[in-house]
């Protein structure tokens, strides 16, 4: 053992062990931070990884969410046409057979007054045309499938809502009295007036114009 060794003092020997203690302590922590700081950086970027991953899958299923609903607001529109188009041809279906029992012909070759039929024709471009409105790609899907909830054979419903919600430009009154003539005489049970289908037909013409561009 080297003499300066035995010749410690007391403080002298707890002075050094301290620092050696002090210096032994820093090597130890920057032998850790170079043996874990890759591993650190590693963690860190997995985890900023894992994030991103997270938020592109979010961001697929928010899409693939939106795709159904857009396609799920179509297929109720579809419904809701298919819908109005039953109840319409059965109110057609009883009226004929009703005419055929009373001994009335639905329409004679060369008749020059309006019929039903002139009414329905109408009434049908008036209701494609608040269909084609309530299905529209620009209205959300929640909204689309209210309207595809509510009942075609109370359309003045549909066209309330449709109001409401300022989709009808100014046209819901028009609508409503459409609605409301068809509501009148869908069943048949009263026949119509010359006055009352030469209503739906001028409201088809402001409602419902041919395009012919």
């Amino acid at each position: 053992m080297p003499q300066w060794l035995v010749d410690l003092t007391q403080p002298q020997a707890t002075l050094g062990s301290g620092a050696i203690t002090f210096l032994g302590a820093i090597a130890a922590v920057l032998l850790g931070w170079w043996l874990f700081s890759g591993k650190v950086r590693d963690i860190k970027s997995a985890l900023d990884t894992t994030d991103k991953l997270l938020a592109d899958h979010q961001q697929r299923v928010q899409q693939s969410l939106s795709d159904i609903e857009e396609k799920l607001s179509g297929l109720t529109a579809s419904t809701a046409q298919i819908r109005a188009d039953v109840s319409d041809k059965q109110a057609i279906e009883d009226q004929a057979i009703e005419e055929e029992v009373r001994g009335e012909p639905g329409k004679q070759a060369g008749q020059v007054e309006l019929t039903f039929d002139h009414l329905v024709s109408s009434w049908h471009r008036v209701r494609d045309r608040l269909e084609e409105m309530a299905s529209d790609s620009r209205i959300d899907g929640r909204t689309a499938a209210k309207y595809s909830r509510i009942d075609r054979r109370k359309y003045a419903d549909l066209v309330a809502s449709l109001h409401k919600d300022g989709y009808l430009l100014g046209e819901g009154e028009k609508f409503l009295e459409a609605a409301h003539i068809w509501a009148s005489h869908r069943s048949r049970k009263k026949k119509p007036s010359q006055e009352t289908i030469q209503r739906m037909i001028d409201l088809e013409l402001l409602l419902a114009p041919v395009d012919n561009s």
